[in-house]
């Protein structure tokens, strides 16, 4: 009986600290769960809502300026998915100058008939959205557009090595640029100014998450979010030669770099000390980070009353 006893008082133990135990693991699990962070808000493309597409006409959305100066001008935004968060400064920066700005009619700017994605796959004869921007704007306008480096590179959301020297073009480099030289002079006879931005930064390979990065910035670990300046330019080598070639050919053209403006010490961060998400995932800017580029955008539009 004695024994008996000892053994249920042994059991009776070991269960009482297994359950303990298990009360700690799901205690922490839970705390483990509820610290982590937020997923990065999703776009909410200006000038569109649920219940209003906005201004729509025909294969463009159309955000209204004020015109306060009596010398209306319009903006027209285009480029690939990258091109999207650059709406939210742009339209602080159209309202501000009494502007227009125009985008893509589409989803994330994905339709693979038009520009900028068969400009990188094939001779392009015509499209729709530079004839659409051809048709509607006027001498003094800006076309504006950008474009995902990883496009032109082996890899579209990898960093090239450092160490690695890609010499000469890439195939989709030339061809992207041999467009770009036939559409180009019918923007600049149509007395539009062209502004090409350099692509904003791509996060580190070993970066899985944004979520992740959140999640190191809010527990105080150490970061592998940041990006090197150096390392940032070096992936965008391609995308940058393009640009620059673009600019030097044509006096309507110019290649600008929002790097400054994004870039801190040389380094980038997608969460800011405030714990603000400045990226939505690896490649794409919040709309809070691209709200960083409106002083960025007020240095390029500035409209004037000779224009035209």
């Amino acid at each position: 009986m004695r024994t008996t006893a000892k053994t249920w008082l042994v059991a009776g133990a070991y269960a009482s600290l297994l359950g303990v135990g298990l009360f700690f693991i799901a205690s922490q699990g839970a705390a483990y769960r509820y610290s982590m962070p937020l997923n990065p808000p999703e776009w909410e493309l200006p000038c569109v809502s649920n219940n209003n597409r906005g201004n729509q006409d025909g294969s463009f959305i159309k955000c209204n300026g004020s015109d306060p100066n009596g010398f209306p001008r319009s903006i027209f935004l285009l480029g690939d998915s990258h091109a999207v968060p650059l709406a939210f400064p742009l339209r602080d920066v159209a309202k501000g100058n009494g502007m227009d700005l125009f985008y893509p009619n589409r989803s994330l700017s994905t339709d693979y008939g038009a520009y900028p994605y068969s400009f990188l796959e094939t001779q392009v004869v015509s499209d729709e959205l530079i004839e659409y921007v051809l048709n509607h704007s006027n001498p003094g306008d800006y076309f504006i557009t950008t474009l995902h480096r990883g496009r032109l590179n082996p890899s579209r959301d990898s960093h090239i090595s450092i160490d690695v020297d890609l010499a000469g073009q890439s195939a989709r480099a030339e061809t992207f640029e041999a467009n770009m030289m036939h559409f180009l002079p019918m923007l600049g006879k149509a007395g539009l100014r062209v502004y090409l931005v350099k692509d904003p930064p791509l996060l580190p390979n070993a970066m899985k998450s944004i979520s992740e990065c959140m999640y190191q910035f809010s527990e105080r670990l150490a970061s592998s979010c940041a990006i090197d300046l150096e390392q940032d330019l070096h992936t965008r080598a391609q995308l940058d030669e393009v640009f620059d070639k673009l600019d030097a050919a044509f006096s309507f053209v110019q290649a600008v770099d929002p790097a400054r403006d994004l870039f801190h010490e040389n380094v980038f961060t997608p969460i800011d000390s405030n714990g603000q998400y400045r990226m939505i995932d690896k490649h794409h800017l919040s709309e809070y980070g691209a709200m960083e580029l409106t002083p960025f955008f007020n240095r390029i539009v500035k409209p004037t009353s000779n224009d035209g």
